[in-house]
């Protein structure tokens, strides 16, 4: 039996990408091909270019409830 590796890529990325914390609680890649990051300050989005950044906002009763995310989940038409 002949066994073949695969060739995997990794890239660093830091808050000077825009992540909004340098520690990440979670990880999760979407239906579409799009990672978040749970860290204590907030949940963050990133498309391979950029990184949208979600938090907790007292203002905005559509924002998260809380800005420290430890676990992210997909059903068929959001992330919790």
């Amino acid at each position: 039996m002949l066994l073949q590796g695969q060739n995997i890529r990794f890239d660093y990325i830091t808050t000077d990408h825009g992540l909004s914390q340098s520690v990440v609680e979670c990880i999760y890649k979407d239906s579409r091909g799009l990672m978040w990051f749970g860290t204590r300050d907030g949940l963050n989005k990133y498309d391979g270019y950029n990184f949208v950044v979600y938090k907790f906002d007292r203002e905005d009763s559509l924002s998260l409830d809380n800005s420290a995310v430890t676990a992210i989940e997909e059903d068929l038409t959001e992330i919790y």
